[in-house]
């Protein structure tokens, strides 16, 4: 049997839990930032979580701006408009609410706003940073772990390419994880968000990076989303039910920051630009 070293661990400051969208009150401050964007999905303006969030900032006396038009699978063209309103509007801070693909085009775009660089070249596997943009991602989606994940991945129509921006510098700051956000997700997502939960954890199980902890955390979550996700499509209005889901969630990106992926998401790259189908 062959021994070897391993590491592990989460850049991000994970706060879980009912009332975690709240806590942004208590971030703020502390990052000392005034101009922030927040970027999110038309879902949250329906449901009524942007205007909670911007009413949370304002009241600290924030400048805010939002933009809400981001893409199923964030584009390039999504991140370039990020960056183009955040350098226009001196933002410090960016906050991402919604699911993966607000998350991922947050988390691109934060590394390429105050560097002389831009997504094509960041993708291109050139090395980004050394600054960043402080991230904020509160996902309303219990599935992709981006909130805890290194990576952001971008799809660029024009040139028939799905990648990723990696790195250590790419996870956010903080994420609050609000089981209650993902209570008005339709229930065709959140059948795609629970598998893309089980997917995450079957890939980093068998991954050549796994280690005693992700494989730990990967056998919690297909065990959970066995149990779990069944539950909550019978009985949608369950939050505890959904707290499990956004836990084994969390957990999925913490794995996927510290093990990887396997053949099934690296051949949904090409297939869903060519098909336009969801990322899993």
């Amino acid at each position: 049997m062959e021994l070897r070293s391993w590491n592990s661990y989460s850049k991000t400051k994970l706060i879980f839990g009912i009332g975690a969208f709240e806590k942004i009150k208590d971030l703020i401050p502390s990052l000392k930032s005034k101009n922030v964007l927040i970027v999110t999905g038309q879902s949250a303006i329906r449901v009524g979580s942007l205007k909670a969030l911007q009413d949370q900032l304002v009241n600290l006396d924030c400048n805010v701006t939002s933009l809400s038009h981001i893409a199923q699978d964030p584009k390039a063209s999504d991140v370039e408009k990020i960056v183009k309103i955040a350098r226009d509007n001196r933002v410090d801070i960016l906050v991402a609410l919604g699911g993966g693909s607000a998350i991922d085009a947050v988390k691109a775009a934060a590394v390429v706003i105050p560097n002389k660089t831009s997504i094509f070249e960041a993708m291109s596997g050139n090395r980004i940073g050394p600054a960043k943009i402080p991230v904020i991602a509160i996902p309303t989606t219990a599935g992709t772990g981006a909130e805890l994940s290194q990576g952001a991945i971008i799809t660029c129509p024009e040139k028939n390419k799905k990648g990723g921006v990696r790195g250590e510098l790419v996870a956010p700051e903080f994420a609050l994880v609000d089981p209650k956000l993902t209570l008005t997700i339709p229930l065709k997502q959140l059948r795609i968000t629970g598998f893309d939960i089980l997917t995450h954890a079957i890939e980093t199980f068998i991954s050549k990076k796994a280690t005693p902890v992700t494989t730990c955390f990967s056998l919690e979550a297909i065990q959970g989303v066995a149990r779990y996700l069944p539950m909550a499509i019978k009985s949608p209005e369950n939050l505890e039910i959904r707290e499990k889901l956004s836990f084994h969630s969390a957990m999925m990106g913490y794995n996927l920051a510290n093990s990887s992926t396997c053949l099934p998401h690296r051949l949904q790259y090409p297939l869903g630009v060519l098909t336009n189908s969801e990322h899993a």
